[in-house]
């Protein structure tokens, strides 16, 4: 159960340079700014505002576009990936039995202390009451005992049937995707609760093709249409627009200066600077691939 994304947090950001991952189009922009006039706009000053805004659609090679491909996406391994998920399991079963309900539920939510990249730990009992949830705080004491998922699957019943005391995987849908969850039972304070975590079984590399392919032939279609540039931004930055959110995946944009045009996880860091950003790995990846694509302009 998770929207976390993967990459530059195990999260996979997409800036505009990830749509070189694209392999055939590359979309770029630089101060782009989001016009309150009519909706639609004449071709001649389309045509203009693309040009005062540095906005960028061409065509690249394939050698280019796997070398950015590359630095923005890595092969997914899903023994590695399910290892990690029972290991982190394993570790919040320990914290669950040496710490009161209180505890465990504030440091599961609110605390980074079982957040592992795109994985975190989520807790309920066997009615469906959330108690505890790593990335959706908005789920706490929600029931969901009735929720379906995009199958007609009851998922939070599945879930709490197929937790056993040494624990159990199930797969269902969550956010547009597939996932596969361990799920396992124990007891706090006598009670039975479910404790879980998930990830997206899917390639990652192809995944963010398609959604970034998506982005351009949105942005085509907008300009074509006679739209302001800034609509198409608008859309990849809303967080609930099941458009461009794919599991754990989502699109962000930013233009040459750095500044966040369009942040489909978190749309509140709209118009701040993220040029000097850090991945995991101490890397400055927004300023590298900014930087590439102004050698190549």
């Amino acid at each position: 159960m998770n929207r976390r994304m993967i990459g530059l947090c195990s999260i996979i950001l997409f800036l505009v340079a990830i749509f070189v991952s694209t392999g055939k189009t590359l979309f770029a922009a630089d101060k782009v700014n989001v016009k309150k006039n009519s909706h639609h706009m004449p071709k001649a000053k389309i045509a203009e505002e693309i040009e005062e805004n540095n906005i960028v659609i061409q065509p690249i090679d394939e050698e280019d576009s796997q070398e950015s491909g590359d630095v923005a996406v890595d092969e997914f391994d899903v023994q590695q990936k399910q290892k990690d998920v029972q290991r982190l399991v394993e570790r919040g079963v320990e914290f669950c039995v040496n710490n009161s309900m209180p505890v465990i539920c504030n440091t599961l939510t609110h605390t980074k202390t079982f957040i592992e990249g795109e994985l975190y730990l989520f807790l309920l009992d066997t009615k469906g009451m959330i108690y505890a949830h790593g990335d959706r705080e908005d789920l706490i004491w929600k029931n969901m005992w009735d929720y379906r998922d995009s199958f007609g699957a009851l998922a939070v019943q599945s879930m709490i049937k197929t937790a056993t005391p040494t624990g159990a995987w199930l797969t269902y849908e969550w956010t547009g995707a597939v996932k596969v969850a361990f799920v396992q039972k124990i007891k706090i304070d006598n009670k039975d609760y479910i404790l879980g975590c998930g990830f997206y079984p899917h390639s990652k590399k192809y995944a963010v093709i398609g959604l970034v392919k998506g982005a351009v032939g949105l942005f085509n279609q907008d300009v074509k249409a006679g739209y302001p540039v800034g609509d198409t931004f608008g859309a990849m930055g809303y967080s609930r627009s099941e458009r461009f959110v794919f599991g754990d995946l989502y699109l962000y944009a930013l233009d040459f200066d750095g500044i966040i045009r369009a942040q489909g996880e978190e749309p509140g860091l709209i118009g701040t600077n993220a040029l000097d950003r850090k991945d995991a790995k101490g890397k400055m990846v927004n300023r590298e691939i900014i930087d590439k694509l102004k050698q190549k302009n």
